[in-house]
């Protein structure tokens, strides 16, 4: 998140613990279910759709003056080398094999090294990097208070699963007396059926949108 000056206010990792809710959205309970993450300064919706497709539906949030940067970056436990990155014909491509859009269009988009000096504020022209080390990074201001839609697309997705469920949400409801409990059965069921599943873009892309500082999380902004 920066201020309007273009100043660094906070970031998605540095946003309290107890300030992030997320939860699961179900379109029913035959299909993959969406992620949502609310914070203070925005809300996220992950969302999957035809094999390879991911959607993130972007809602700001907070001072209305203030503007949401997405950043691409190699980073977290499942994240892979960026060793091209490119913004060209009002998309963003990686690796040549990842393209992600947005509507509306971008207020700008930066591409560069990841580690070196200001790279968190860097605003180079070039529209290209490319890199054998793997730190390729990419930073995307949006427009500041409109929301935003962004739509990442594997050229080459994996392939789907062999194992068929009709039903991806658990049919097990429990009756206990602590709520908390039944609503951690659901989301666990809820994760175990987004895994088995597995034809998002993002099951295979993880380093798509995370925070510009420190280890990011699928989904997260700042």
């Amino acid at each position: 998140m920066r201020g309007s000056a273009g100043n660094l206010k906070t970031t998605g990792d540095s946003i309290p613990l107890e300030d992030v809710r997320q939860r699961f959205s179900w379109p029913d309970a035959k299909d993959t279910p969406a992620i949502v993450t609310t914070t203070p300064h925005y809300q996220a919706r992950w969302s999957c759709g035809p094999m390879g497709d991911a959607t993130l539906e972007l809602e700001h949030r907070g001072d209305s003056t203030d503007r949401l940067e997405l950043a691409i970056r190699s980073v977290g436990p499942a994240g892979r080398p960026i060793r091209k990155i490119a913004w060209k014909e009002k998309r963003l491509t990686i690796n040549d094999r990842w393209t992600l859009t947005t509507q509306p269009r971008p207020v700008a988009v930066w591409v560069g090294h990841e580690g070196d000096a200001g790279w968190k504020a860097e605003r180079s022209s070039i529209p290209q990097w490319e890199g054998t080390d793997g730190w390729g990074y990419a930073r995307i201001e949006l427009a500041a208070h409109r929301s935003a839609r962004l739509r990442i697309h594997d050229e080459a997705p994996g392939q789907r699963s062999p194992l068929h469920f009709p039903v991806v949400r658990s049919t097990i409801e429990l009756d206990l007396p602590d709520q908390r409990a039944n609503r951690c059965w659901s989301s666990a069921a809820g994760c175990l059926g987004r895994g088995l599943e597995s034809r998002c873009a993002f099951a295979g892309c993880r380093q798509a949108l995370a925070s510009p500082t420190g280890p990011g999380r699928m989904g997260r902004c700042g």
